[in-house]
């Protein structure tokens, strides 16, 4: 017989019926907090080098250099990509992996915004040659970010997919700092929806103890 999560079975026993609720493997939110869990372990080794998160120093190449962080970071953030999206955008560095990551679980695909002063050589850079991949005007088009601070970086990313045409219409990432971010999305029109947020991380450590 085979038996699925959440699946319910009814079963004969002489004259009485038992109902029995068989959970097999964790749940989506067991699972969603073991990913905070590991997020937390494996990005507070070098809190000199850190980006905080409410008290959490989180060193974000520390995480997305694993893949099998990445890989569920994939698919909890590709359930927040809204479904009538086009394409998937990632600023460089740091996104680029998690955005690579949701664009599987999505299958959109992923363009890539670099920073002008990495472009060297070059005394003129219009918009469109600073994305890298496929890319065309008028798509819908949803900005994967890793760690969220102020949102600047965000912002840079957002101004150059719109300026070369593109429709951005939400922010997807990983963590938000709490620190003015979500304020500065919605003045720009932007949706944002962030996997863990601040408190996340805070109420994790509440739940768990100083000792974790």
């Amino acid at each position: 017989m085979t038996v699925r999560r959440g699946s319910e079975r009814r079963l004969d026993e002489g004259s009485a019926d038992l109902l029995l609720d068989v959970h097999i493997g964790p749940t989506r939110d067991q699972e969603r907090e073991e990913l905070l869990s590991d997020l937390i372990r494996v990005a507070a080794a070098q809190p000199e080098r850190t980006r905080g998160v409410r008290g959490v120093f989180l060193e974000k190449y520390a995480f997305l250099t694993r893949p099998s962080i990445v890989g569920r970071l994939g698919r909890f953030m590709a359930e927040l990509v809204s479904p009538d999206v086009d394409r998937l955008a990632a600023p460089a560095l740091g996104a680029v992996a998690v955005g690579t990551a949701v664009a599987l679980e999505t299958g959109l695909p992923l363009a890539i915004v670099r920073h002008e002063e990495r472009l060297l050589g070059k005394t003129e850079i219009s918009p469109r040659e600073r994305i890298k991949g496929e890319f065309y005007s008028s798509e819908d088009v949803a900005l994967i970010e890793d760690v969220v601070a102020t949102g600047s970086r965000a912002m840079e990313a957002i101004d150059v997919v719109r300026a070369a045409g593109g429709h951005i219409t939400e922010v997807v990432a990983v963590a938000d700092r709490d620190e003015g971010a979500a304020e500065r999305f919605a003045a720009a029109g932007l949706a944002y929806r962030p996997l863990f947020a601040a408190s996340a991380f805070e109420g994790f450590l509440i739940a768990r103890g100083p000792g974790m």
